[in-house]
């Protein structure tokens, strides 16, 4: 596939840090009309290169939220790559658009790579966008530090299209992180014993939560 190189300035345009926040961004497109595999690829490196790593737990309880079956299905058909392909899309990008820059994720990315990314960039609510800093915002704590209880929390911020305001629904994300907590089990991430221990505790918010920065 030969990339547009044309859509590709339109792209650096943009500004790779704002890409990967969810900034509003035209599509570029190559030849075939969906977005460069290669240029998604350099996207993921120059982004997440400098990195720190997730912990693996955090990450695992993303998918327990969102697609338990994820490290086994075709990535392209995850929920975790579709939310991923919506944070890259420009606002109004139709459904269709959004299943082709899935299926381009797809094969572009890695599945460790598409998780990575999804659980870096996911916005959270309060101006948070990514686990570690909701993790800062809402636990008062670094991510490394942050427990089983606490990442199921983060995790289940997200429900379907919406995003659960613990301050205005606690008892709405208390039922939900506890079904992050069972989900965790089924996919080995928890023993049975961890689950009903953190699913006994209160959620431990910060308090006050502070919103984080914007972009």
């Amino acid at each position: 596939m030969t990339t547009d190189f044309l859509s590709i300035a339109r792209w650096a345009a943009c500004g790779l840090a704002g890409l990967v926040l969810g900034t509003a961004c035209a599509f570029a497109q190559d030849s075939s009309g969906d977005l460069g595999a290669q240029f998604l690829r350099q996207v993921y490196v120059d982004r997440y290169a400098s990195l720190p790593p997730l912990p693996e737990m955090a990450l695992m309880a993303f998918v327990a939220a969102q697609d338990r079956n994820f490290m086994e299905r075709a990535p392209e058909y995850s929920t975790v790559t579709r939310a991923l392909a919506g944070t890259l899309a420009a606002p109004g990008t139709g459904a269709s658009e959004r299943l082709a820059l899935a299926a381009r994720l797809g094969s572009a990315l890695t599945r460790e790579e598409i998780l990575n990314a999804y659980v870096q960039t996911v916005f959270l609510g309060h101006g948070c966008h990514g686990a570690r800093a909701a993790a800062l915002a809402y636990l008062g704590r670094e991510i490394e530090s942050v427990d089983a209880r606490g990442l199921a929390l983060l995790a289940a911020l997200v429900d379907g299209s919406a995003v659960l305001d613990p301050q205005t629904q606690h008892d709405a994300l208390l039922e939900r992180r506890n079904f992050v907590l069972r989900e965790m089990v089924s996919i080995g991430a928890l023993t049975l014993g961890q689950a009903q221990a953190a699913q006994a505790a209160h959620l431990d918010l910060a308090d006050p939560v502070v919103p984080c920065a914007g972009p």
